[in-house]
C-alpha cells in the first residue's frame, strides 16, 4: 500500500499526511521523542499514513515496527506545516494522538528496532523549551495548551 504523499512537479510541491503520538511516561512528566541522528531536531514518533489506512492504525503500526510496543491511543490534535524552501514547497498534515507507556523505563535514550540511524529519548516536559523540536509546539500539545497549529517555515 502506498503512502499518502502527492508530488506536483509543475509547482515543485508535495503533500504528506503523517500520524504521530505524544507518549507520556506513567508519571506524565516525560514524553518520548524521536531523534534522527543526521538531523538537529527531535520529533514525535510516527510515520506516513498509507492509502486506506486510518491515522490511528498508522501510529499503532509505526510503534509496533519501531519499538514493538502495543498501546491504545486517543486523538489529541493536528499540526499543519508549510515548509517553503528556495525551490520546494511541502505541506505536511500531522494527526497527533496520545498514550501512556505504563511500563518501567530502563533507559532514557535507546535505539529502535529499525537500526541505529535514530534514537528514542524520554525527555522531561519541563526541558522541552531547551531542545530543537519539530513541530516547535510539541510542548503546547503535551501540556494541553493547544490541539491545532499552523506553521509556515521558510
Amino acid at each position: 500500500m502506498n503512502d499518502i504523499r502527492f508530488k506536483d512537479n509543475e509547482t515543485n510541491s508535495e503533500f504528506i499526511l503523517r500520524a504521530s503520538a505524544i507518549i507520556y511516561d506513567k508519571t506524565k512528566t516525560k514524553i518520548l521523542l524521536f531523534h534522527p541522528i543526521k538531523r538537529q531536531v527531535y520529533m514525535l514518533p510516527g510515520g506516513k499514513v498509507r492509502q486506506l489506512e486510518k491515522t490511528e492504525d498508522t501510529i499503532k503500526r509505526e510503534l509496533l515496527e519501531e519499538l514493538q510496543w502495543e498501546l491504545d491511543f486517543e486523538f489529541l490534535g493536528i499540526s499543519e506545516e508549510f515548509l517553503i524552501a528556495k525551490d520546494e514547497k511541502t505541506h505536511f498534515i500531522n494527526v497527533i494522538y496520545q498514550s501512556v507507556y505504563d511500563k518501567e523505563i530502563t533507559k532514557d535514550t535507546f535505539f529502535g528496532k529499525e537500526g541505529n540511524w535514530a534514537t528514542f529519548n524520554w525527555i522531561s516536559i519541563n526541558e522541552l523549551d531547551n531542545i530543537p523540536l519539530h513541530p516547535k509546539e510539541i510542548k503546547d500539545f503535551a501540556t494541553g495548551k493547544t490541539n491545532h497549529v499552523v506553521n509556515i517555515v521558510k
